[in-house]
């Protein structure tokens, strides 16, 4: 594939971050600093493909106690000048967003996190940034000894349980110019990826958390790792540049290969028609 930058990131490991939010409910506190630290590990530490461990961009970490959603949030923070590589994470969110419009309160003790990229991508690939970051971060957590799969599209899983879920939203360029005469193809100017990860928080029946699946699975990498919601963090941050990075590497159709190959069997069998057609017009 061609080697434009899909997220609109500096090779610059130098990103600001904001003080520590302490969250009285739960008190645990979540240090910005301490993600940037954790965003330091060694790659293995955090699950990335030894092809992409020399990629350190810069991210401007921001933590929030509560907010009503950290992607509404982030969008006016693009909207007031931020750019690729912000990142909001809240302790609590009192109007979390998801797929089809589903609103929820994310309870104290989970991973609420946004990231704002610039992919300059077209439109008809909207979707595969979706895929990227579930694929990139459920990766992650299959190279640190967790045996997390994807439920189509979105959904982050554990033994038939959810664990997590990504919300992709973008913004277009291009359809029209400032006269009013169409301009060049209408392509993906900004993107907020959210993301939601079950680490210590309530959670229903259907629901997991990491802390019990790390209790399932031998000690290893991933004890120590995500053991904390920084180093969390951090896994989520890389393991979604990870997805974008092997995907501008291999390109459509052999990702959407592996893509599938972490989909739960239910998951498989629903979206094979889905899959084959996006393959075909790779």
């Amino acid at each position: 594939m061609a080697s434009a930058n899909l997220t609109g990131l500096t090779d610059d490991f130098t990103g600001n971050s904001d003080v520590q939010s302490c969250d009285v409910q739960s008190g645990y506190c979540l240090d910005a600093n301490k993600v940037q630290t954790a965003l330091l590990l060694n790659a293995a530490e955090l699950g990335i493909l030894p092809a992409f461990r020399q990629i350190q961009p810069r991210f401007d970490v921001h933590v929030f106690e509560c907010l009503a959603s950290t992607n509404t949030q982030l969008w006016r923070m693009i909207a007031a000048g931020a750019g690729a590589g912000t990142v909001l994470i809240a302790q609590r969110q009192s109007c979390g967003r998801g797929q089809r419009g589903r609103v929820w309160q994310s309870e104290p003790g989970g991973l609420y996190l946004s990231l704002a990229l610039e992919p300059d991508w077209s439109v008809t690939n909207g979707a595969q940034l979706t895929y990227l970051s579930a694929w990139g971060i459920a990766t992650a957590m299959n190279n640190l000894g967790l045996p997390i799969q994807i439920k189509w599209p979105n959904d982050l899983f554990f033994e038939g349980k959810k664990l997590g879920g990504i919300l992709t939203e973008t913004k277009l360029a291009g359809a029209t110019g400032t006269d009013g005469i169409p301009g060049d193809s209408p392509h993906i100017k900004q993107a907020v990826i959210g993301v939601g990860i079950n680490w210590h928080n309530p959670v229903p029946e259907t629901g997991i958390t990491l802390m019990k699946i790390l209790e399932r699975v031998p000690e290893g990498t991933a004890h120590h790792t995500v053991d904390c919601l920084e180093g969390l963090a951090a896994v989520a941050l890389k393991g979604i540049l990870q997805g974008v990075f092997f995907y501008q590497q291999v390109g459509r159709q052999v990702f959407m290969k592996r893509y599938h190959d972490l989909l739960t069997p239910a998951s498989k069998i629903a979206s094979l028609k889905e899959l084959t057609d996006r393959n075909a017009c790779g």
